[in-house]
């Protein structure tokens, strides 16, 4: 049994949300954390020029999947 339009696209949007949180949470991780962390007056490390740009590509990455999912709901 095939499920309906409805059930299928408030799947996706579901799992497009989910991913779009993940978005949120590698910005919050790995630019603003090390941010406030080299802001702070502690000694800047190499991870700090690391974990930004980690971040950044990972919070792309999710935030962009997550639109090609919502792309696809059906009418």
């Amino acid at each position: 049994m095939t499920e309906s339009n409805l059930v299928y696209n408030e799947r996706l949007k579901a799992l497009a949300g989910m991913f779009h949180n993940l978005a949120v949470a590698s910005v919050t991780g790995g630019v603003v954390l090390p941010l406030i962390n080299a802001n702070s007056g502690a000694d800047t490390n190499l991870t700090f020029f690391v974990t930004i740009p980690v971040g950044m590509v990972l919070a792309l990455f999710f935030g962009f999947w997550g639109q090609i999912m919502l792309k696809d709901l059906q009418g």
